[in-house]
């Protein structure tokens, strides 16, 4: 499985989150593959858990190196661009959908 794809609940293929198959969070989607249905979900307090604690680290690492100048506020948003990018990946996933509540 590469970087910016989510294997499918119900088989091993992958897909693309850049694709058409993943391109909107909550609607309930098939793959192209099995045809089982899920939906693309976004965990905001698994993302908020992973990204807070980086971009604090991120942005304390940059202050302590920078003390004695000033540290513009581009700078700071720059360093904690990867955690923000991290979190938001780590908090993707696909949920098989119940059959039962799907009808």
């Amino acid at each position: 499985m590469k970087l910016l794809e989510l294997e499918c609940p119900h088989c091993p293929h992958s897909m693309s989150l850049i694709g058409k198959e993943l391109n909107k969070s909550g609607k309930v989607k098939s793959c192209p593959q099995c045809g089982g249905q899920f939906t693309f979900n976004l965990d905001y307090k698994k993302m908020a858990k992973i990204a807070i604690p980086i971009i604090l680290v991120m942005v304390l690492i940059v202050t302590a190196l920078t003390f004695p100048n000033k540290t513009s506020t581009i700078t700071l948003l720059i360093m904690a661009l990867p955690g923000a990018i991290f979190g938001y990946y780590k908090s993707m996933s696909l949920k098989p959908v119940d059959e039962k509540t799907s009808t």
